[in-house]
C-alpha cells in the first residue's frame, strides 16, 4: 500500500472473484482503519452441532466463539458491545448449532506510510462476487471514504461440506454453518448491497469494449479528489 501513499484516491476491483480466501480482507482492512478506531466485526457465525465437526471448524475462516479467550481486551470490549444490538434475521436453533462465533478486525500496527486514510476508495463488485469476497464486501461497507459500486454480490458464506454418495457415488455439497453480516442479514440469499448500483452496458462484454463501471469508479475518485 506503501506504492500508493501519493495516489488521490483507489479504485480496488473485486468483480468476478469467487472468494476463496480471507487474507485479503485481514491485510487490506487494517490500513483503511484509522490506528484509533475501534475494532470492527466483520462476520458472524454459528455452525451446525455434529460429531464429526472439531471444535474449531471455523477457526480456518478466523471466527472464533465469543466467550473464547482468543479476543484482545479491545477486541473483546468491541465484541460485547456489538452483540448488544445485533439482531440476526434468524436465530440458529441453540440445540443444533454450535454458540456464536465471530471474525473481528482490529487497526493494528500497521505501519502509517501504509495506512490510506482520508482519500476515496472505491470498490468494484457484482453477481459473481461470492464467500470471502462477500465477506470481504460486507466488511467494508461503511468505512469511511470507501464506496462500493457495481451489483449486489452473490451471497454465499456457508462453509460448505462435500460429501460423497457411497452408491452412486454423487457428491453433494450443502453448508455447514449460518453467517451473518454484522448487519444481523444473513449472507446467503441476501448479498452485499452496492452504495452505488451501477451495471456494465452490453459494451463490456465484447473484446475490447468500454468499461462503464470502472469509468464511474474512476469519476468517483477524481470528484473527490
Amino acid at each position: 500500500m506503501a506504492r500508493f501513499a501519493r495516489t488521490d484516491g483507489l479504485v480496488i476491483d473485486v468483480r468476478g472473484n469467487g472468494g476463496g480466501s480471507r487474507e485479503a480482507l485481514r491485510a487490506l482492512v487494517p490500513l483503511l482503519m484509522r490506528p484509533q478506531a475501534e475494532p470492527r466485526v466483520a462476520n458472524v457465525a454459528a455452525y451446525r452441532a455434529w460429531e464429526g465437526f472439531p471444535a474449531d471448524h471455523l477457526a480456518n475462516r478466523y471466527l472464533f466463539p465469543v466467550a473464547s479467550d482468543h479476543w484482545s481486551a479491545p477486541e473483546r470490549e468491541a465484541l460485547e458491545l456489538f452483540l448488544v444490538g445485533f439482531m440476526p434475521e434468524w436465530s440458529p436453533p441453540a440445540e443444533r448449532f454450535s454458540p456464536w462465533h465471530a471474525m473481528v478486525v482490529s487497526p493494528g500496527q500497521a505501519d502509517e506510510r501504509s495506512r490510506y486514510l482520508g482519500r476515496p476508495v472505491v470498490v468494484l463488485m457484482d453477481a459473481a462476487c461470492f464467500s470471502a469476497t462477500d465477506v470481504f464486501l460486507s466488511t467494508l461497507k461503511g468505512l469511511p471514504n470507501v464506496t462500493l459500486m457495481g451489483e449486489a454480490s452473490g451471497g454465499g458464506s456457508a462453509r460448505a461440506q462435500v460429501v460423497e454418495l457411497p452408491t452412486s457415488g454423487l457428491k453433494v455439497r450443502f453448508a455447514s454453518m449460518a453467517s451473518f453480516q454484522a448487519s444481523g442479514e444473513l449472507f446467503d440469499g441476501r448479498g452485499v448491497l452496492p452504495d452505488v448500483v451501477a451495471t456494465p452496458a452490453y459494451e463490456f462484454f465484447l473484446v475490447g469494449g468500454a468499461d462503464a463501471v470502472l469509468e464511474k469508479g474512476l469519476e468517483v475518485v477524481a470528484g473527490a479528489a
